[in-house]
């Protein structure tokens, strides 16, 4: 997206990450956005901001790390470039989750693991924070080291990020 910031380049008249955010709220008792720049932009979203606490925004795996410094059991990530994630994405990465008795669920699309829409368990932050330690694995790597259960979702649509200007403008033509 040249450079932008995606999470505050706007569809349809609001930020990528309102629309992320709005679609998550409802399915979690709070709401935090993992934000290490332009920080006042966001709170102007109406949620709260929770900033990388590791140096260098290391990837997603710190965002993880800074959501799991928050209050709660369990942590449901998306990220916030994808406007529509699916409406029951919380209710069902927990349910694999404790069906496999899993400490962690990402989804899945077809053969798309999509590590980044995850439910992580509170548990889990010392091994993130020693994950990040030894070098900061991709997120994808570290769900596979703690044995994440992956939940089959049908269709990858609601995965679809905004990564690029002709994504954008292709979303934005089809009116979202």
């Amino acid at each position: 997206m040249g450079g932008r910031d995606k999470g505050l380049v706007s569809l349809r008249g609001r930020p990528l990450a309102e629309w992320a955010a709005r679609a998550l709220a409802p399915q979690v008792e709070q709401l935090c956005i993992n934000a290490n720049r332009n920080r006042e932009a966001y709170a102007d979203l109406g949620w709260a901001i929770c900033p990388d606490t590791v140096a260098d925004f290391p990837g997603p795996l710190a965002g993880f790390l800074a959501g799991l410094e928050q209050p709660g059991t369990w942590l449901a990530t998306i990220p916030g470039d994808t406007p529509h994630p699916p409406a029951d994405l919380v209710v069902r990465l927990l349910a694999g989750a404790r069906e496999a008795g899993a400490p962690a669920a990402l989804a899945r699309t077809g053969e798309r693991r999509q590590p980044v829409f995850a439910l992580l368990h509170r548990d889990l932050r010392p091994q993130l924070e020693a994950a990040l330690a030894a070098g900061n694995p991709a997120a994808g790597a570290w769900l596979d080291e703690i044995g994440a259960v992956e939940v089959p979702f049908p269709s990858a649509e609601p995965f679809a990020g905004i990564n690029t200007e002709a994504e954008w403008r292709r979303r934005e033509a089809e009116g979202a």
